[in-house]
């Protein structure tokens, strides 16, 4: 995502809810591909407020195309 849209709002490719990466805790990947933190978490994703980073990713292989990102 480049500096000019970074202000947007992007839809969770799992959900399809509102995401602002800005702001929210959110996990990306891909070009331009995120997922909520509901999401990433139901992934597998653990996020480590701590370090605020994720320790473990979410998964996202193998179903790329059903989330539309291809």
């Amino acid at each position: 995502m480049n500096s000019e849209e970074w202000g947007q709002t992007v839809e969770c490719v799992d959900c399809g809810g509102p995401i602002s990466p800005e702001r929210d805790r959110c996990f990306g990947f891909e070009e331009d591909a995120y997922l909520c933190f509901d999401c990433a978490t139901r992934r597998g994703g653990i996020y480590e407020h701590r370090f605020e980073r994720w320790s473990v990713f979410p998964e996202v292989s193998g179903d790329r195309e059903a989330m539309g990102v291809w």
